[in-house]
């Protein structure tokens, strides 16, 4: 007798579909070591079976590994915005490209006092200039009483990485 066998051949023009998540969605680090959350799924190709590169540039990716749900990188050059683009392609062959930003600032932010050291009032304005690197300038102010002779004053300032600096002054009443 003759057999038959029916083939059903199943195409597959349609790109994974994925996402790419830094540090769990944070804006900034102050740590060159980063984390990726990562997600891809794909109509044919079991996630297993996909392979995905990086890219820290849009332009030069790594070599293609297989599909995980994190991976750790170190960002590359001086501090400011960076973007990972995660490239990832299925057993057809068909592509998609995911990113994420974050700002990387190494930097802890500086003050400078501007009001006097030194005041015959005990009522006082403790005014300063804070400055970084990525979030700016910012002046902050706030009234405080001041006891005769030297008042030791110290203030935290952090930046948007979590970048802190101590401060502290002496102003003389």
């Amino acid at each position: 007798g003759i057999e038959l066998y029916r083939m059903q051949l199943q195409s597959d023009q349609i790109a994974p579909t994925g996402s790419v998540s830094i540090n769990n969605g944070a804006t900034h680090t102050n740590s060159a070591n980063i984390a990726l959350n990562l997600d891809a799924t794909d109509a044919v190709s079991p996630q297993d079976n996909l392979q995905i590169a990086f890219s820290q540039d849009g332009v030069n990716f790594t070599a293609f590994e297989p599909f995980a749900i994190w991976k750790t990188l170190a960002l590359e050059g001086e501090d400011g915005e960076k973007t990972i683009t995660v490239r990832c392609h299925d057993e057809a062959g068909n592509t998609v490209e995911f990113s994420d930003t974050i700002v990387l600032d190494r930097i802890a932010p500086s003050a400078t006092l501007t009001s006097p050291t030194l005041t015959n009032s005990p009522l006082y304005t403790l005014a300063y200039t804070v400055m970084d690197n990525v979030d700016g300038e910012r002046t902050l102010s706030e009234q405080i009483t001041l006891l005769q002779g030297p008042n030791s004053i110290s203030r935290t300032v952090t930046d948007s990485a979590g970048n802190s600096l101590t401060l502290t002054w002496t102003v003389t009443l």
